[in-house]
């Protein structure tokens, strides 16, 4: 079950959002498309390309970790990766989509990694 929330937050991201905004303010901008929302599902956070959710897990990470953690699933979502990954799931009888979200993770994280401020 997921708990809406309000368009620009949600109780458990409240805090990591603002640290991002402090620290890449240009790239945490982005948010300002994106949704929030909790959600009891037993993840850590993911996105269906509107609404970034903080799953169950989410709170088990350090502040800097969930920060990180922010910053990647706005990155899902500005690259738009959701709708591509339905795009090419309706093209190929082949996509796998978990071997696509593992290579979009990476470009991700490689990128935050090179901001240096995560």
């Amino acid at each position: 079950m997921q708990t809406r929330l309000s368009r620009s937050d949600s109780r458990r991201m409240r805090s990591d959002l603002e640290s991002a905004i402090e620290y890449l303010p240009g790239l945490a901008s982005l948010a300002l498309w994106c949704n929030f929302a909790d959600s009891d599902e037993d993840a850590i956070a993911y996105t269906d390309g509107n609404t970034i959710y903080a799953g169950a897990k989410y709170e088990n990470f350090s502040d800097k970790e969930r920060r990180f953690i922010c910053l990647h699933e706005i990155l899902h979502i500005a690259l738009c990766h959701p709708n591509r990954f339905l795009t090419l799931e309706k093209q190929d009888a082949e996509f796998n989509p978990q071997l696509l979200n593992i290579a979009a993770d990476g470009i991700i994280n490689k990128a935050l990694e090179k901001s240096n401020r995560n």
